[in-house]
């Protein structure tokens, strides 16, 4: 791993980039246009492109482009009390369902829990509990001709206060469902999302029965670098995207992890913590603050600074999402997730870009 410093970054002039907006989104958008598609699930080269699409409000209208991925992963659905499931928005979930009519070889899935994984580990306690939950997950396949389901049960044996519980055999229980799932729809997709430290999940076991890890490869920090690939100086975490990769490949094979993907950074403005910032953002901070773009050449990930030199904002932008595509089929993964769709620009700048690079032989 790249070990070098870069603080001389903000001690000298900044790196500048070239324009990354406008001049080189239209130029990936011409070169991506043709008439043949980018990705299929059944693609020669094998390499998956599960796209998010999590709709929180009923403002969120646009669905993302079913030729730029291989899966579009719609979210969120919630676990009730009684162990059915809550679609707050099931207009939309029809609609990305419905994008298979577009491209047949699209596979779209639901997931299951999120951040707020309130129920989890009462719905997965026992078979009895478990089979209810199966019950839901087959309503809501059938109904919508989905492919398969996305289970991001964050922090098992954890309590929040949002109103999750946990408990130590929540990580038993879990893997007991991910059997379960899979004796009971033995065709359909299974995918468990992995938090960026690796843990509370038995991956002995549930190797057995998912067909995907979703390492969720970003969140390390919400100061300075977001998802950065190696450590730096600048880096504000402990472990990095490559670190967690490294990790999750000695516990289960490559061929079963999609490596993740932030379609968002942080914007730090004074006496505020990090706030969410989205790619379809960034560009208008940029103007706004009269930033200028820099590059952090061994996290592998750009940075934002302002005036006095000090760092403003941090984002994804396509070269980075580039390397890290780059970097995942260097490894052998089995392919890449971006969270997510809605984060993107009118133009879909990123996903244009890591359909592009996962295309490459």
């Amino acid at each position: 791993m790249p070990t070098a410093s870069v603080s001389n970054l903000l001690k000298s002039e900044p790196i500048l980039l070239k324009p990354l907006f406008k001049r080189y989104a239209v130029a990936v958008f011409t070169a991506l246009s043709s008439a043949l598609p980018l990705l299929h699930a059944e693609s020669e080269n094998k390499k998956v492109v599960f796209q998010f699409a999590s709709y929180y409000s009923e403002k969120s209208t646009d669905v993302p482009n079913p030729w730029l991925a291989t899966h579009i992963i719609f979210s969120p659905a919630r676990i009730n009390d009684d162990f059915t499931l809550l679609v707050k928005y099931p207009n939309m979930l029809r609609r990305v369902a419905d994008l298979k009519k577009v491209n047949p070889k699209l596979k779209v899935m639901l997931l299951i829990g999120g951040s707020k994984s309130k129920n989890f580990s009462e719905a997965a306690s026992n078979k009895e509990n478990r089979s209810k939950l199966l019950d839901e997950f087959e309503l809501y396949m059938e109904k919508y001709g989905l492919d398969g389901i996305d289970l991001d049960w964050e922090a098992p044996t954890l309590s929040r206060p949002d109103g999750q519980t946990g408990k130590p055999e929540d990580i038993d229980n879990y893997t007991a469902l991910m059997r379960e799932f899979k004796e009971r729809f033995p065709d359909k997709i299974l995918s468990v999302d992995v938090g960026n430290r690796v843990e509370h999940i038995d991956f002995a076991n549930a190797q057995k029965y998912a067909d995907y890890f979703n390492l969720m490869s970003y969140d390390y920090s919400s100061v300075n670098h977001n998802s950065p690939l190696y450590l730096s100086n600048l880096s504000r975490s402990r472990i990095c995207v490559s670190d967690s990769v490294e990790k999750l490949m000695k516990l289960v094979p490559a061929r079963k992890i999609v490596m993740g993907i932030p379609f968002y950074g942080h914007l730090f403005l004074k006496g505020k913590n990090g706030e969410m910032l989205s790619y379809k953002s960034l560009e208008r901070i940029v103007s706004k603050f009269k930033l200028t773009p820099c590059r952090d050449e061994i996290a592998r990930v750009p940075f934002y600074v302002d005036t006095k030199r000090e760092i403003v904002a941090a984002c994804e932008d396509p070269q980075s999402v580039r390397e890290k595509c780059a970097y995942a089929k260097s490894k052998n993964l089995a392919g890449v997730m971006c969270w997510q769709f809605l984060d993107d620009d009118k133009r879909l700048t990123l996903s244009r870009a890591v359909a592009e690079e996962m295309n490459k032989d």
